[in-house]
């Protein structure tokens, strides 16, 4: 499956897919939920799904109030999803404590960057 900037966006349980800039995968999770594995699942064969013709860039945008199961974090812990680079935006101050630390002590096989901005983390992320 090739799908190019705009084309489509794939509605999964509690997020948003899609393509943007030719080849950054855009994850929008929803506000106010609490992801559980299952989410996290559906969300990586997604983004394995857009991405088996190139590697993509990987966008992971949390919204407001929007938090994980210990499960779903001990899962997103040990699966990489191979990618170019990552950003991960979050707006809350919880949000970004909890990531940061997941990454202090987990290394990545790619560059990795936490934004409380999107564009920042997309302009960062044309850097590669």
């Amino acid at each position: 499956m090739s799908r190019k900037p705009g084309q489509d966006i794939i509605q999964i349980s509690n997020a948003t897919i899609e393509i943007i800039d030719i080849d950054i995968c855009h994850v929008k999770f929803a506000a106010g939920i609490v992801l559980e594995l299952e989410d996290f699942i559906e969300t990586r064969e997604t983004f394995e799904e857009l991405s088996r013709d190139k590697q993509l860039k990987g966008l992971y945008e949390f919204a407001n109030y929007t938090t994980a199961t210990y499960e779903a974090r001990m899962y997103a812990q040990e699966s990489v999803i191979e990618s170019i680079a990552g950003a991960i935006v979050f707006n809350s101050l919880a949000q970004r404590i909890l990531v940061r630390s997941y990454y202090l002590f987990n290394k990545q096989s790619h560059p990795v960057r936490i934004f409380t901005n999107r564009e920042k983390a997309i302009e960062w992320l044309n850097s590669f």
